[in-house]
């Protein structure tokens, strides 16, 4: 059965929706997203280029978030390539700004040489 099938059947109100993964119908195709965009996109290639042994030198970090229960809080993870070293951050939200703020505040106290380049994913919260 389809997705839609299967909500025409839970509409009649046998069963509650809400306990379904897809709360709310779905936006046809062609529908565009509206809730923010990458703006500061770069190639993973770019870090090739100016890092031509990043796959052998100290302080290139990969950077995540970690999302806890519904969604209320996260955790920001840094992990250094090669030493697989972890700095974790706790933002005050999953808004870019927050995340944004968060990085700068911890970054500033490291020392500039040890962090050469960070690789997020591109997902909203790094937009900026």
């Amino acid at each position: 059965m389809s997705s839609r099938t299967l909500y025409r059947r839970f509409k009649d109100g046998s069963l509650d929706k809400k306990l379904l993964p897809m709360k709310g119908k779905q936006k046809r195709n062609g529908s565009v997203k509206k809730r923010g965009k990458q703006v500061f996109k770069r190639s993973i290639h770019s870090r090739n280029k100016s890092y031509p042994n990043f796959k052998n030198e100290f302080g290139h970090f990969v950077g995540d978030t970690k999302v806890g229960k519904n969604h209320k809080s996260c955790v920001i993870t840094l992990v250094e390539r090669i030493s697989k070293a972890i700095i974790t951050l706790n933002p005050e939200n999953r808004t870019a700004k927050a995340i944004e703020n968060r990085l700068n505040r911890r970054l500033d106290q490291i020392p500039k040489h040890l962090v050469k380049s960070i690789i997020f994913d591109c997902r909203k919260e790094f937009s900026n």
